[in-house]
């Protein structure tokens, strides 16, 4: 009796041993996703104009941008409207010129200032703010005109029109060498067509030039009358 005790005892030790030696056996499972992180950059615009008349009158110059304030706001410039201006007689013609900033002729101009991230690139275009903005009225009395010019072409002394003229080559349809018509509201003209860009365009500059040519009796007023400007990405 005693040795078969023995014996059992003897077989439990070697078991637990077996056991203690034996490395623990393990069962690893994974499995793999991948999460894809997305930003879109949307189109911004931003458009300020400024005139020769803006610092003396509580107009301009004006800033404006797409999305709101994606660009700030330059010191100084706002949500008013920008205004350029001459003094003249009957009888008279004054061209405006493409310096910026400038008094009488040389800055009778409104000069534009785009910056966007659009890779498409952007467009200028102008129009009459309303159909009576076609011509230049006066203050005090309606019948008071001055006329936009019907086709593109010269300006002269007596003619009572005025038209406008890009300063340069900016790729759009605004004459470069002569005065356009004012374009109506439902007609607008393009002022510049920028092309693509693969950084888009930080501060591009283009100047819109206004040529008046008073009539022999002119009458005593003064004329005026408002334009919109509008700058839009290409891919908007």
């Amino acid at each position: 009796m005693s040795k078969t005790t023995k014996i059992i005892a003897g077989l439990g030790i070697v078991a637990g041993l077996g056991v203690a030696a034996m490395p623990a056996l393990t069962h690893a499972s994974s499995v793999n996703g991948n999460a894809e992180v997305i930003v879109e950059v949307t189109p911004a615009i931003s458009l300020a104009i400024t005139g020769n008349n803006d610092s003396t009158t509580g107009h301009g110059p004006f800033f404006g941008s797409d999305p709101s304030g994606i660009y700030p706001t330059p010191s100084g410039y706002g949500n008013n409207t920008s205004s350029s201006k001459v003094t003249m007689s009957p009888n008279q013609l004054i061209e405006g010129g493409d310096t910026a900033g400038a008094e009488g002729a040389a800055g009778f101009n409104s000069q534009l200032t785009v910056s966007t991230n659009s890779t498409s690139g952007y467009t200028i275009t102008v129009n009459a703010a309303t159909a009576n903005d076609v011509n230049l009225v006066g203050s005090d009395n309606a019948s008071h005109v001055i006329g936009s010019i019907e086709t593109a072409g010269n300006l002269t002394a007596g003619d009572g029109k005025w038209g406008l003229q890009a300063a340069g080559d900016y790729g759009g349809t605004l004459t470069t060498n002569s005065w356009s018509p004012v374009p109506a509201p439902a007609t607008p003209a393009n002022v510049r067509v920028s092309g693509a860009s693969a950084t888009g365009y930080n501060g591009q500059l283009s100047v819109v030039k206004y040529g008046v040519a008073t009539s022999a009796n002119q009458a005593v007023d003064t004329y005026s009358a408002t334009l919109t400007y509008t700058a839009a990405t290409a891919n908007s």
